[in-house]
């Protein structure tokens, strides 16, 4: 992959990066994860559970098995492999070796819920 096509800030000894998505993709990954708000996505032993009006899924959401959580898994590891090569120089050969562990997880919020 090429330049992510993001904005890479470098003002910080940890750089920052910035990005946008398509609004269609925010739309569906939007709708997905609404639609997975019930009590078999939600995380287990959520501390979150203390608070009324507060969702957290389980950590593993880019593992489900859909096409929008694919899309949202290639489109945010694409973006990140870009990063790495932009801010450490090495080149896509080293990058695809480079072994990428990861959690993700979403919160819904209704009602004055908080965290």
């Amino acid at each position: 992959m090429n330049d992510p096509g993001g904005d890479l800030n470098r003002v910080w000894a940890t750089p920052f990066y910035r990005s946008r998505t398509e609004t269609e993709r925010a739309g569906r990954l939007r709708d997905y994860i609404l639609a997975n708000e019930g009590e078999s996505r939600r995380k287990l032993n959520s501390p979150q559970r203390a608070h009324p009006g507060v969702f957290e899924s389980e950590f593993n959401f880019l593992d489900w098995p859909s096409p929008v959580t694919r899309e949202l898994k290639q489109f945010l590891l694409g973006h990140l492999a870009g990063v790495v090569r932009n801010a450490t120089g090495l080149d896509e050969a080293a990058t695809a070796r480079l072994r990428i562990h990861h959690h993700c997880w979403f919160h819904i919020t209704r009602n004055g819920g908080y965290f």
